[in-house]
Order: C-alpha cells, then structure tokens, then sequence
C-alpha cells in the first residue's frame, strides 16, 4: 500500500496539465524579442522552482506558472542574457501572488504568465 501512495504521490508532484508555455530562442538581434527568422533553442532548461524542463526542438517549452512562483531560464554555456530596463539580467518573471501589504512593496510582478527567453550567442 505505501509503494502505491508513493507512485501517486509522485504523479500528484509532475506538472502533468502542463501546456506550452513560452519560448527560449537564440536572439541574433539582441532586442530581446523573438522575431521572425529567429530560432528556438533545443535542449534548454526552465523552472519554476519547482519542477525544471527542457525547452523541445522549435524552443517551446511546457511547464505550470503558479501564482507566488518566479518562472525562469537556466543559461547555458555560450549565451548572454539581454537586460531589462532596470539593468538586470531578463532571465525571469515573477507571477501574481496573492499576498498583499508587504511593507516594502515585494517583488515586482511579471504582466504575463509565461515567458519567452531571449539567449544571444557570445561573440567569439
């Protein structure tokens, strides 16, 4: 009986109802955008903090954005990463959460529930 729990357990913990959720692409222009004649990036792994995933052949990635949760890119060897507005690096995106009233104000939060990764080869 307890190896049965364990083996539903273990299913109850994959991100099963996981649906393509975003992309990394190889950003030849740099503007951190994915356009047209760009590339997806085969083999690349995306977490949520809780479960990681590889992105599949055209780039796509499938994996659950849950609220409270930060989504992001774990950068391979060879890429740069574009920065965002504020200087950081744009590797993630913070999901609504519910919490609310922090003194501070928290992490700011990401407009979307998935994300697309930009990756830009180094130079060399």
């Amino acid at each position: 009986m307890r190896v049965v729990s364990g083996i539903l357990l273990l299913f109850l913990a994959l991100p099963l109802s996981a649906k393509p959720c975003g992309r990394v692409f190889e950003d030849s222009n740099g503007n951190g955008r994915f356009d047209t004649g760009e590339s997806g990036l085969a083999g690349i792994a995306v977490s949520n903090g809780e479960h990681i995933v590889r992105s599949g052949k055209d780039g796509r990635y499938s994996l659950i954005a849950r609220p409270g949760k930060t989504l992001f890119v774990i950068k391979p060897p060879g890429y740069i990463l574009p920065r965002r507005s504020d200087g950081l690096p744009d590797f993630f995106a913070n999901q609504a959460s519910t919490v609310s009233g922090l003194k501070y104000g928290g992490v700011s939060q990401s407009d979307t529930a998935c994300k697309n990764f930009a990756l830009k080869p180094v130079a060399g």
